[in-house]
């Protein structure tokens, strides 16, 4: 690693010495050529990545993290230097430390608007991607001065199509062709870009900054190790493996690799006793978030320590565990990068933290992984440039092999951008948007999580969730999207909800469409969101009418129901519900003034559970319908094919279970709720389907 490293850091220095060996006439398409047009790549990929965060945004696609980062943004640009976070219920420095978000402060009063914290993360990534690219020309230039004309005029005579083709293009050119590629074309950066927004993205930036300068020994190395330290807890912990490199670097670093490997561990040390991070931080959510089988009163790296020497095997387990994970975070960016001493100190740190989190969803979370993707593809590229000149052949294998592989995950895993993160509809989004709009900026606002991101502009802002949250505001507006976006509560759960707050609570329906409730209430002093329901057997049929029904919610909310629009289908359609194996009753309160179906389905396989049905009814009627719930569907065990795979947490135990009536057309139907209760609870059904929760 060191001779690597030492040889392709000094590109001065080496023409210095080739002196006019190194001189001649330069071919068409240069390093220096490639370098103004990865350049121009790399500023058309930001404007992508801008509209791409625009479309996010107005969509609703950013959730609770992105909730917590914009309303401290928000806060501190009025002024509150360490706020209170509501949606997350801590204070935002206790939550890894992140000092540079109040000089980012200043940003809002440029564009006041939630979209802003993503452009602002959209550079940093491009920004980090451009210093790992001019990187990646510096060491191609280096190995392109290091072949004299003289060689090439050997090599020509030999092979005159090779000689021609040097004329026309330098073959160290196509090695920052390759590197270019490895940054655009890794999907994760677009995933990075996708999930909210996390310090994890200027801490790496900053990180790289400090490696790069450090390489090309510039006093400067220590402002960005000085910004980087200021992005968080993880970003001194990036640090830590910049400081594996320089040691692994050489002579010539080793001093001050050294004291890139002593400072984070002082400052850790610092973080722990001034209690910058008892919100959340590395040591205590990554590496000793394990199940707890002891009490254990040690914190810090003492608790670290005493947690790997007592419970060595499930470290281990662990990394087993992530290894598929491992292998698809480095593969894209090249791989081999990691033999070399500066794409190596970094990403070990990190595949390492995000491997022995006791979470899947670490090692496979592209932000947690964000550093790796810069490193890696810098030292993919110096480890190629330091075998071209000595297995030329055996360097252009690897190097198509790699590029094949890059494009592969690219293909695999970049098509499937939008369909993970863009799962909010363009309905459910105009309503959101009109909502927004009419928010007043003091007003409280309680909202699910698939939705509840550009919402954060406000000091009170709750996941609207099974926990108890304070109504302190005059005006507080609930927005509820059960079947939108990425949620962390069930279906059931929000629909019980919305019974709740049409029902007893007697909040005003404000608007509605696309899947998505507003409700306005005004709240007495000291009323809390206690009496929350959760778990309801009984969900109102208003709240989700399929593709034949439309929601009928004139007058009291008691009166409420799904009617048929006339067209055939399902009246009410995904009203999901998890259920384990065993037997099940559903009833469904409607009236019908023609042929009516209720059935039973098992979603996730798409496979009719059970079905019932009706000429007609006499007015209005409960219809029950037995069935057995199946044995759910193992989780896959990982998602890609071939050698692009991932693997990713599993789903929510048990199957999803929906309740749907059904229409041939053209008859007067109405359904006021759905009821699903076990079978020990069948006789007693009626009473509990009347229940408003």
């Amino acid at each position: 690693m060191g001779a690597i490293a030492t040889t392709l850091e000094s590109p001065e220095a080496t023409k210095t010495a080739l002196g006019a060996e190194g001189a001649g006439p330069q071919p068409r398409i240069s390093v220096r050529r490639v370098r103004i047009a990865g350049l121009v790549v790399l500023g058309i990929q930001f404007f992508g990545l801008a509209v791409w965060s625009q479309i996010l945004c107005s969509h609703f696609a950013v959730g609770t993290d992105f909730t917590g980062y914009g309303q401290a943004w928000f806060l501190m640009a009025h002024g509150h230097l360490d706020p209170y976070v509501s949606s997350w219920s801590e204070k935002f420095l206790s939550d890894h430390a992140a000092f540079i978000m109040i000089p980012l402060s200043v940003f809002w009063w440029v564009w006041p608007h939630a979209v802003t914290l993503l452009w602002l993360q959209c550079v940093a990534i491009v920004v980090g991607e451009g210093v790992a690219f001019v990187w990646m020309c510096e060491v191609a230039d280096t190995l392109s001065s290091r072949r004299s004309p003289s060689a090439r005029h050997q090599a020509g005579t030999r092979a005159v199509m090779v000689q021609q083709l040097w004329s026309w293009i330098d073959p160290a050119a196509l090695l920052a062709v390759l590197g270019l590629v490895l940054l655009v074309a890794d999907p994760w950066i677009y995933w990075t870009a996708s999930f909210d927004v996390h310090f994890e993205v200027p801490a790496a930036t900053f990180a790289l900054l400090t490696a790069h300068d450090l390489a090309h020994l510039r006093t400067r190395a220590w402002l960005w190790a000085a910004l980087t330290a200021l992005s968080g807890d993880l970003g001194i912990t990036y640090l830590f493996g910049v400081g594996i490199s320089a040691v692994l670097a050489g002579q010539a670093w080793r001093k001050k690799g050294i004291i890139l490997l002593v400072a984070p561990v002082a400052a850790f040390g610092l973080v722990d006793t001034l209690g910058l991070t008892t919100g959340s931080s590395v040591i205590g959510k990554y590496l000793t978030g394990r199940p707890q089988t002891g009490s254990s009163n040690l914190g810090g790296w003492s608790k670290l320590g005493h947690d790997m020497v007592a419970h060595p095997r499930a470290y281990v387990s662990r990394l087993r565990n992530h290894l598929i994970n491992v292998y698809g975070t480095i593969a894209p960016a090249g791989a081999i990068g990691l033999f070399c001493a500066w794409g190596f100190g970094v990403p070990l740190v990190v595949l390492v933290e995000n491997a022995f989190a006791n979470r899947v969803d670490f090692s496979d979370t592209a932000f947690q992984n964000y550093p790796v993707y810069l490193f890696v593809a810098v030292g993919t590229v110096m480890v190629l440039a330091g075998l071209v000149l000595r297995w030329p052949r055996t360097s252009a294998l690897l190097a198509s092999v790699i590029l094949l592989s890059t494009v592969g995950w690219a293909v695999t895993w970049g098509s499937k951008t939008a369909s993970t993160w863009l799962r909010v509809s363009h309905p459910a989004a105009v309503v959101l948007n009109r909502t927004l709009a009419r928010l007043p900026p003091g007003a409280e606002v309680l909202a699910s999580h698939s939705v509840i991101g550009p919402f954060a502009e406000r000091a009170n802002l709750y996941e609207f969730n099974s926990e108890t949250e304070p109504l302190v505001t005059r005006s507080v507006w609930f927005i509820v999207a059960p079947s939108q976006g990425i949620n962390t509560e069930s279906v059931q759960s929000d629909l019980a909800r919305l019974s709740w707050l049409a029902g007893p609570l007697g909040a005003k329906l404000v608007d509605h469409g696309g899947g998505v409730w507003v409700f306005k209430l005004a709240t007495p002093p000291g009323a809390t969101t206690a009496d929350f329901l959760d778990g309801c057997p009984t969900i109102p049929a208003w709240a989700e009418p399929g593709a034949a029904g439309r929601s009928d919610v004139r007058g009291d909310s008691a009166g409420w129901t799904a009617v048929a629009n006339g067209a055939q289908g399902y009246v009410v359609a995904g009203d999901y519900w998890r259920l384990g194996v065993g037997s099940y009753e559903a009833a469904v309160a409607l009236r019908s003034a023609g042929p009516v179906s209720v059935e039973v389905w098992d979603a996730d396989r798409s496979q009719l559970v059970a079905r019932r049905q009706l000429p007609s009814t006499d007015g209005s009627t409960l219809v029950t319908l037995p069935f057995e719930a199946p044995k759910e569907v193992p989780p896959a065990g990982s998602e890609g094919f071939g050698p692009f795979r991932m693997t990713f947490p599993p789903p929510p135990a048990h199957d999803q279970l929906e309740v749907r009536v059904y229409t041939p057309g053209h008859s007067a139907i109405a359904v006021s709720s759905v009821t699903v209760v076990p079978s020990s609870l069948a006789s007693s059904i009626g009473s509990i389907a009347t229940t408003v929760c």
